[in-house]
């Protein structure tokens, strides 16, 4: 064969292997293409497969309750008692001042530091008012025995005769009063702190008390009184050595709850914090707002217990 006869054959040669291979490799990228599995489309997925899985974790305000409760919850009653908190509607609040017909409407029953409103003459009427109930004997009322012990609302002008008063329940029943301010709980309460007067006791005679008042006049609303601070310099001649303000302040607590759970089960009972008004910077009763036995209010003392009835009505 002629030289110039192979050139042509082997470059028709080489053309040939070349469209030879790049057919191959065009069959080999098709068929790895067809064989690699593809990705579905969102619409081609069931719906439990479209809804992401959430993160595991706790909701936020779970978390803020847990470790930051008091962003969530109001300030409790005894850090304020004073206050204007919604949440404790028993605890009478100042506000506008009732005024002489509100306080004329008012009867009170109390110990010997209550009997000074009549016998100092500081309610209308002087001597001759109606709105004190008191002892009839010494002109107190012992706490512990608040049952048996007979009151009376008349001034005696010297010692009447134990049969003409009452028990408490049975002049609740005969008077009916529409508002009864009851200031108890220093002799024959504190005074017995010594002799084990535990809080189960307190609120067992209180509550006794109470129902005794509700059971004989239903519609009867209850003003419980905190019990009145003592002087610094107190005559342990004539007052109990239990009787302190640690005491009674202790005590006053306990009154406290106690109509709580009265105002929270559907009865008029509500709780007046004079004490906090009455005391001292010093955390005692003022030297002018006692008569000098560190105990018993003076008038100017009185007077303002009646200041803070009028402006801390019952709404």
């Amino acid at each position: 064969m002629k030289k110039n006869q192979i050139k042509p054959i082997i470059f028709s040669v080489i053309c040939l292997l070349l469209f030879i291979t790049m057919l191959l490799s065009t069959f080999l990228f098709v068929g790895a293409h067809l064989q690699k599995p593809s990705s579905p489309s969102k619409s081609d997925l069931p719906y439990e497969s479209l809804t992401p899985s959430p993160e595991p974790s706790e909701p936020i305000i779970s978390e803020v309750s847990e470790e930051e409760p008091s962003q969530l919850l109001p300030d409790s009653p005894s850090s304020d008692p004073g206050g204007d908190d919604q949440t404790t509607p028993w605890i009478l609040t100042a506000g506008n001042d009732g005024g002489m017909d509100y306080q004329n409407r008012l009867i009170f029953l109390g110990d010997s530091t209550t009997y000074g409103l009549l016998d100092r003459g500081l309610l209308p009427g002087g001597k001759d008012s109606r709105q004190v109930w008191f002892g009839v004997t010494g002109h107190t009322i012992t706490f512990k025995f608040h049952e048996t012990i007979k009151i009376t609302d008349t001034y005696d002008y010297g010692t009447p005769d134990p049969a003409s008063g009452l028990t408490i329940k049975d002049m609740a029943e005969k008077k009916k009063p529409e508002i009864l301010v009851v200031t108890l709980g220093v002799t024959g309460g504190v005074s017995y702190f010594s002799n084990n007067m535990t809080e189960e006791l307190f609120t067992m005679i209180y509550e006794k008390l109470i129902d005794d008042i509700l059971q004989s006049s239903p519609e009867t609303k209850i003003i419980c009184n905190t019990i009145y601070p003592v002087c610094k310099e107190v005559d342990t001649k004539t007052v109990d050595a239990d009787i302190t303000n640690p005491n009674i302040q202790k005590a006053n607590g306990w009154i406290e709850k106690t109509v709580a759970s009265y105002y929270e089960s559907g009865k008029n009972v509500y709780f007046l914090d004079s004490y906090s008004l009455l005391v001292g910077e010093d955390g005692y009763l003022p030297a002018d707002y006692t008569n000098g036995d560190g105990l018993h209010l003076s008038d100017s003392a009185l007077n303002k217990v009646l200041e803070i009835l009028r402006t801390h009505q019952i709404p």
